[in-house]
């Protein structure tokens, strides 16, 4: 599984984000290889994105649900993150 997220400059600390993607995947006992990104509004509209952070599991966009809250689903089950 590959995990990319891409985040403008404004958002929040990448910090946040690795540790809270980490957790979730150890939660779910599932791995990936995980991407950060830092993007500016152009390439985020060149790449399609709909807002930051954009998190994209195997290509596809999973959208934040509340409070930047991310429920990102793959074959191997639910997996649960806050970037």
């Amino acid at each position: 599984m590959k995990i990319e997220c891409y985040m403008s400059s404004g958002c929040g600390p990448e910090q946040a984000a690795r540790r809270n993607i980490e957790a979730a995947l150890n939660l779910e006992g599932a791995s990936a290889e995980t991407v950060f990104s830092r993007i500016t509004e152009d390439e985020a509209a060149a790449l399609g994105l709909r807002g930051s952070p954009s998190v994209l599991i195997d290509g596809k966009e999973y959208r934040a649900a509340g409070n930047l809250r991310l429920f990102l689903t793959n074959v191997y089950g639910r997996v649960r993150a806050a970037c």
